[in-house]
């Protein structure tokens, strides 16, 4: 309270009162199958017993719903209301394990227009009823929503997606959504994925330490069986996460981890492998696909896929795939299946780079005709790479595999399409560089296409990389500093035959290695993902 004199023969001064912030008492409430619905639920002792109540409550910002660990709960998660951007409605567990949440042929927990609510710690187990159903669903039809958490969960069984963050609507979307420390497997369309109606409309995200595997698609439908499937996006950091096994009971169009119609999306240190193509498109490791600009690919493992490794992909006809970059990612022995390659553009790709990456394939036994690169525009005669630059790349091939494979349908219209600085290793075998037609060296590509030289001077390799034990790298399960297979060993030709890819092509360089080595600004540049 404040006072302050006054003078004789003044009428008395009414104190100054600050007036309390107004305060919200927040609640728990607690559910468990020896409750009660018409108790109280603020008290384990007192708690209710169903998902029908948790829907019937008004719950506040804040509060929060807890579930009995290790009980089992019927039915789907639909709440009245939602929380705040500052203060979230948490759903969870407590006690010992997560609560289970069976849900049977409908969502697990669906959210409509609704931001503010955060899923920790519990189990969500669906039965595929074709496409209809999902774990967890967020979905917004008008303007945007914000502050929505899936975290440690565990999510299976559903005929959709396991995790699916949606809109619906012209210009609706959501900002910061952290979806971290999940395991969803076993669902039918995708394990983790974002949609919008318009691009960017989904903005703040972070994806992270999630294990996406089985998820195994329908067998007719293009786009199903993927791991993490991210449209809409404008500002997202996917990382450490592992996608495996996707797509093996009929994945078409899918890969482990991709986005599309985005921009300024990050994919790091993430492992991608053994994904199925069950129809023969698709499959890969990672991809950039339509419409996805200012985005990277860099530090991750794709390995054992039957599709690509890495890919930029822009099937349609505009201006809109531009400015993306794929640096630092090992593939090995990706393309197992039909026409794929390690590292791989198709289609209008404008103004994007792959550089110091290694590409390692070998024949297939699965049908598949691999190469260690591939530029190509088959299906979507008319569109054509332009500004696409590869530099200080190792590609390694066995048994006579395309080290280069650039269609000639691809040369009669790309522009500025340029490859400076790699090193291309056949073992066992001649080299094949099929650039519209086929050299057996790289000095025969070179003076034919102009390719591999900088200034008239030559800057392309054919040797040995001395690789520490290339095409061994394994299932690291995310612990990618593991890949010691693709150092450098002491006496490898490539230490300081690298390119410096800002000068050359205005293209910022890292910090750092794959292996998280510091790069001193200045240094020179190795070739490959080992600067030593």
């Amino acid at each position: 309270m404040e006072t302050r004199n006054q003078n004789v023969g003044e009428a008395p001064i009414a104190p100054s009162v600050e007036l309390l912030e107004s305060r919200t008492l927040l609640s728990t409430y607690y559910v468990s199958s020896g409750g009660n619905d018409g108790a109280a639920g603020t008290s384990t002792g007192a708690a209710w017993r169903t998902i029908a109540r948790v829907n019937a409550a008004s719950l506040k910002p804040g509060d929060r719903v807890l579930f009995a660990g290790g009980q089992t709960f019927s039915g789907g998660i639909n709440l009245k209301n939602g929380g705040s951007s500052s203060s979230p409605i948490v759903i969870g567990s407590y006690g010992s394990g997560h609560a289970i949440i069976k849900s049977g042929t409908r969502d697990g927990a669906y959210l409509l227009n609704k931001g503010g609510v955060w899923f920790q710690n519990l189990t969500f187990v669906g039965s595929p009823n074709g496409w209809q159903h999902d774990g967890i669903h967020f979905e917004i039809v008008s303007g945007r929503v914000s502050n929505i958490r899936v975290e440690n969960c565990t999510i299976s069984g559903y005929g959709g997606n396991g995790v699916f963050v949606m809109g619906d609507r012209s210009g609706a979307g959501f900002s910061d959504v952290r979806i971290t420390g999940n395991t969803v497997h076993d669902n039918v369309n995708t394990g983790i994925a974002t949609f919008a109606l318009s691009h960017n409309a989904i903005s703040g995200v972070y994806i992270a330490n999630n294990d996406v595997y089985d998820n195994y698609g329908d067998g007719k439908s293009t786009c199903t069986g993927s791991g993490i499937m991210l449209g809409g996006l404008n500002g997202a950091v996917v990382e450490h996460n592992v996608a495996h096994h996707n797509g093996y009971k009929g994945g078409n169009g899918n890969l482990g981890i991709w986005a599309y119609d985005s921009n300024n999306v990050i994919l790091q240190y993430n492992e991608s492998y053994g994904q199925h193509s069950f129809r023969g498109q698709d499959g890969g490791g990672f991809d950039f696909d339509a419409d996805t600009s200012n985005s990277i690919m860099q530090y991750n493992y794709s390995h054992d896929n039957d599709g690509n490794g890495f890919q930029l992909n822009q099937w349609r006809n505009n201006s809109l795939f531009t400015g993306d970059i794929v640096r630092y990612n090992v593939s090995q022995n990706d393309a197992r299946k039909n026409n794929y390659a390690g590292l791989e553009a198709w289609g209008k790709v404008l103004n994007s780079t792959f550089y110091n990456n290694v590409s390692f394939v070998s024949p297939s036994k699965a049908g598949g005709n691999p190469s260690g690169i591939k530029v190509h525009n088959a299906s979507v005669g008319g569109l054509y790479v332009s500004g696409l630059h590869f530099a200080n790349n190792i590609v390694i091939t066995t048994g006579g595999r395309p080290l280069v494979l650039v269609s000639s349908a691809e040369l009669g219209g790309a522009k500025d399409l340029r490859f400076v600085g790699n090193d291309y290793w056949s073992s066992g075998s001649a080299a094949n560089f099929n650039f519209g037609r086929t050299y057996t060296s790289l000095s025969a590509w070179q003076s034919a296409t102009g390719q591999e030289k900088l200034n008239g001077k030559s800057v392309g390799l054919q040797v040995d990389p001395k690789l520490t034990a290339a095409g061994t790298g394994g299932v690291l399960n995310g612990n990618l500093a593991q890949l010691s297979a693709y150092r450098l060993q002491s006496t490898s030709p490539l230490i300081n035959k690298g390119v410096n890819v800002a000068t050359v092509f205005g293209v910022a360089g890292v910090s750092k290695d794959f292996f998280g080595d510091p790069i001193a600004a200045g240094a020179a540049s190795e070739i490959g993902v080992d600067q030593v």
